[in-house]
């Protein structure tokens, strides 16, 4: 990509020459050449060696061999920028500035952001994506998984190990044969529980009388199994995919969490039983949509209190108790129904937590207090794009937080942003509509058409069974969207 340097491969490239360094080029693509400027910082000038007058050029070296001989350059993005991430890398900005007066005078913050300094916090980005497949590849009988919570698959001799007891790891039913079971047994002590060495040659399943039966390959080997797919019409189950995300709710006072999967995305009724620690799934407390709060992805941030000492593991091995945090959720465990989370600098992380301890709607209420009160102060003192800020939070509360009432909802709106980007481009490039009713026009259709690429069709087949429909008297407008279009079609 070569955005108007000369030489240059690279958008923000170290080597790039400045845009606007030539004379033949004519005004208006002068002009767009110093637009390009801007996003090819930084840009190093010609250096001239001190002692002979030799002139360096940037265009005559590669970024490597120019950042080898005179170094790596990276001009700051303002003049304090680097007093400005000391103070704000610290955990009491605000304290060190109080103390440091010649510092505060050298960043010389308005008033109402000194008052409101915090540190720096990272911010990272949600994953709301649902991917990967719907269930792993084993598929295992499910004849003891509802009253025992176990399943049954057929494991090589090879993979067989002897747990701290001396007993094969998850045997199944050993009394049903125990002199093959022992059989077994001995042989992995005699190999040192190395399952491989023990079984290198075929293993002879021992009678009775002292001789050799047949050959034994595999045997039964049990697993707990809390939850997972049913596959081959129930003749079948396979542990679940990737979990998507955690539906939060609560009830009584008490938080649970509903456990959604790759495979539950797909399906028209979202599961509602509660993840319950060491029950298996039959005993999970079933939920009511009136309870649910929110969903959480992997990367959602979170406000964590907890009456006693939340466990967390720092970075350098050692270990620590907080009791309330900000953190980044990153994933949970149904077995022991609590969470898993990161610091947003991951300084630490922590695991174990309890559903119990998120906090939720009281967050929501402290916001709110907050806000209600920015907004009743003098905005005098207020730059335009925070009053702005303000405004905007308050006239659209209720749909920002939509989420918290309706779990399909998105905490975002990245999934429409990145469907109507095609569109985005055509309106930059062709610069404007010819009418309102052009532009209403355009938007409608990259709406049907974005929805329809969303449900994976056609949208060429989409708008033909569609105008077919309506040629032919059809008025069944409810039915007649992308995943509803061929029932609409019989029903016509």
């Amino acid at each position: 990509m070569n955005p108007g340097g000369r030489g240059c491969s690279e958008l923000r490239s170290h080597h790039c020459a400045p845009a606007w360094v030539t004379e033949r080029d004519s005004v208006s693509n002068k002009s767009r050449k110093i637009s390009w400027a801007w996003w090819q910082a930084p840009v190093i000038p010609t250096t001239q060696d001190a002692e002979t007058g030799e002139i360096f050029r940037p265009e005559d070296y590669s970024r490597a061999e120019w950042d080898e001989i005179f170094g790596v350059h990276i001009p700051k993005p303002w003049e304090t920028f680097r007093a400005e991430l000391d103070v704000r890398m610290g955990d009491d900005p605000k304290g060190f500035l109080d103390t440091h007066s010649d510092v505060a005078l050298e960043l010389d913050y308005p008033e109402y952001i000194y008052e409101n300094l915090r540190p720096i916090f990272v911010s990272r980005m949600p994953n709301h994506k649902v991917t990967g497949a719907a269930h792993a590849d084993t598929i295992r009988s499910p004849r003891h998984f509802k009253d025992e919570g176990i399943v049954l698959t057929k494991t090589a001799l090879t993979d067989l190990k002897l747990d701290k007891d001396g007993e094969i790891d998850g045997y199944y039913n050993p009394q049903s044969d125990l002199l093959l079971y022992e059989a077994l047994k001995k042989q992995l002590l005699l190999y040192g529980n190395d399952a491989k060495k023990a079984f290198a040659q075929d293993f002879h399943k021992p009678k009775a009388d002292g001789t050799e039966g047949p050959v034994v390959r595999k045997v039964k080997i049990q697993k707990k199994q809390t939850m997972g797919v049913f596959v081959d019409s129930g003749n079948g189950i396979a542990e679940n995919g990737g979990m998507v995300r955690i539906d939060v709710f609560r009830v009584n006072g008490k938080y649970y969490f509903v456990p959604v999967y790759t495979a539950d995305v797909v399906k028209k009724v979202l599961p509602n039983r509660a993840a319950t620690a060491h029950k298996p799934y039959g005993e999970w407390k079933v939920m009511e949509d009136k309870d649910f709060l929110f969903s959480l992805y992997s990367r959602d941030l979170i406000h964590i209190k907890s009456k006693k000492d939340i466990p967390i593991k720092m970075v350098n091995g050692g270990m620590e108790g907080i009791k309330e945090t900000y953190a980044y959720y990153i994933g949970a465990d149904i077995s022991a129904a609590n969470i898993q989370g990161i610091a947003h600098d991951s300084r630490y992380k922590f695991r174990g937590l309890g559903i119990q301890s998120l906090e939720t709607k009281e967050l929501l209420i402290e916001l709110r207090s907050l806000l209600d009160s920015e907004l009743s102060k003098d905005s005098e003192f207020r730059s335009r794009y925070y009053r702005e800020a303000l405004n905007y939070l308050n006239r659209f509360w209720k749909e920002i937080f939509a989420y918290l009432d309706d779990g399909e909802l998105p905490i975002d709106n990245n999934l429409a942003e990145r469907t109507i980007r095609k569109l985005t481009t055509q309106r930059n490039n062709s610069l404007h509509y010819g009418s309102d009713a052009g532009a209403e026009m355009a938007a409608t259709y990259h709406s049907v058409i974005g929805t329809v690429k969303l449900h994976g069709s056609s949208i060429w087949n989409f708008i033909g069974t569609f105008f077919k429909n309506i040629f032919n008297g059809c008025r069944d407008y409810v039915n007649m969207v992308p995943d509803k279009i061929t029932l609409a079609a019989s029903q016509c």
